[in-house]
């Protein structure tokens, strides 16, 4: 079943159970996958567009989150974990931070001496396709680049 279909068959249920934070993030995933799919002449059902998609919602609930517990709006806040806690349901497993730092250090050993941030950071996010934060790899790269 892929993620689109998942998802509508959970909002189904989060109605007939009347959890409303989970019906209203549902919707929402549900209508952003469908406007991509629409945007790029696509199918909903394309799991990679909709990861994608579903990354993209993620980051703006934890840049949410952070900007309303910087404000003091604890409420909002929560909300928008809890959305993101449910979003994060339906996103590929992450790798850990080891096992990243394996990747990146491949990646280093195989261009030799070419030190180009940019060139070795996007053979990484390919390597890893949206299997982890490009803050993490990031932080991994810079120090393995220093060393």
């Amino acid at each position: 079943m892929s993620v689109f279909a998942t998802i509508q068959t959970d909002m189904i249920s989060a109605m007939k159970s009347k959890v409303e934070i989970e019906v209203s993030t549902l919707r929402g995933l549900k209508a952003a996958i469908q406007k991509d799919a629409i945007d790029s002449k696509g199918s909903p059902d394309d799991d990679q567009r909709a990861f994608v998609v579903l990354k993209q919602e993620a980051k703006k609930r934890q840049d949410s989150v952070q900007a309303y517990r910087a404000a003091g709006r604890n409420d909002l806040a929560d909300q928008e974990q809890a959305e993101w806690e449910l979003i994060k349901h339906y996103l590929p497993a992450q790798l850990s931070e080891a096992e990243v730092k394996i990747v990146v250090d491949q990646v280093v050993q195989a261009n030799g001496d070419n030190k180009n941030f940019g060139l070795l950071m996007k053979q990484v996010m390919q390597q890893l396709d949206g299997q982890a934060d490009g803050k993490v790899v990031s932080t991994l790269l810079k120090q393995a680049l220093t060393v």
